[in-house]
């Protein structure tokens, strides 16, 4: 082997070995874990309910020290039902709110836009609780079992359609696909929107559908070309939301706002500009340069 080779190979075998300890360090560790069983126990009985796991918790892609946990908390019909129609759905958060304050009277409970949020210690580990309505069953092609359909609050009363089983599947099929690269690409996603500053209003859901859709992680490729193909994906669709690749839940929008979706295109920008450079300078055997590139991207938090 000639010198080229040889360090072309030493280069690759670094950056390489630096996603992988990226990768470890976003593993949520067994005491958050076991922190949010205890979280989603505490909250299923304050409501005398069963609730269920679901956004990064349970689709496997949080990460650790800032994923919040969803609980899709399952309602009777009859219980949000007056005059034969279902109640406004901030009615019900607010019924849901008081009911969760009484319980958690020293813990901070707030509404949202689509959940009412418990803010377990001290903030550190939000548990936001989606109040869900069953509404049938859904055929998802390409995912092949019939899943659950709820209707969840969509931020302004009234009532949308979603099936997280449905989505979960689909995403966990196009992982499997990508050689289980994509929802390890996904966390490397959720931390580098954590690590810029500010950081990027990016919505997971988004994210993660996008990279199941389109395919970035799907081939021979090493991580950081993956986190340049996952970029340029995300770049192509200039900020505008995402039809639902299962026809459920309508448009998936990149961020909360307008405003939020334009900075979220940015920030992908510059970020793709110099993922690309670092795999550029990591062809060429400059691991210095890649790693530089790298910690660009990352805004220092590329592991060293």
């Amino acid at each position: 082997m000639s010198f080229a080779a040889a360090n072309l190979a030493r280069t690759r075998q670094a950056v390489a070995g630096r996603f992988v300890t990226l990768l470890d360090r976003l593993e949520p560790t067994p005491t958050e874990l076991a922190a949010y069983a205890r979280h989603k126990a505490s909250v299923d009985r304050a409501l005398g309910l069963v609730s269920v796991r679901i956004g990064s918790m349970g689709r496997g892609t949080a990460i650790r020290g800032s994923s919040d946990l969803d609980l899709l908390t399952k309602l009777s019909r009859e219980a949000v039902t007056a005059g034969g129609r279902l109640e406004p759905s901030d009615r019900v958060l607010r019924r849901l709110r008081d009911q969760l304050n009484a319980t958690f009277a020293l813990t901070e409970v707030r509404r949202d836009q689509v959940a009412v949020v418990v803010q377990f210690g001290k903030g550190d580990r939000a548990v936001d609780v989606v109040p869900a309505v069953f509404d049938g069953m859904v055929v998802v092609d390409g995912v092949g079992t019939m899943r659950p359909r709820f209707l969840i609050p969509n931020g302004d009363g009234r009532w949308q359609q979603t099936s997280p089983e449905a989505h979960d599947a689909y995403v966990a099929q196009a992982d499997v696909i990508s050689g289980y690269k994509l929802k390890r690409v996904a966390r490397m996603l959720k931390f580098w929107r954590g690590c810029r500053i500010p950081a990027v209003p990016l919505q997971s859901f988004h994210a993660e559908l996008v990279l199941a859709a389109t395919g970035p992680c799907v081939g021979a490729k090493s991580y950081a070309e993956c986190m340049v193909d996952a970029l340029a994906a995300l770049a192509a669709r200039n900020g505008r939301g995402l039809q639902d690749p299962l026809s459920i839940s309508g448009i998936i929008p990149a961020a909360s706002t307008r405003r939020g979706a334009e900075s979220c295109h940015q920030s992908v920008l510059h970020s793709l500009d110099h993922a690309r450079r670092a795999v550029v300078a990591e062809r060429g055997g400059s691991f210095q340069e890649a790693a530089r590139q790298w910690g660009i991207v990352f805004n220092g938090s590329f592991p060293r």
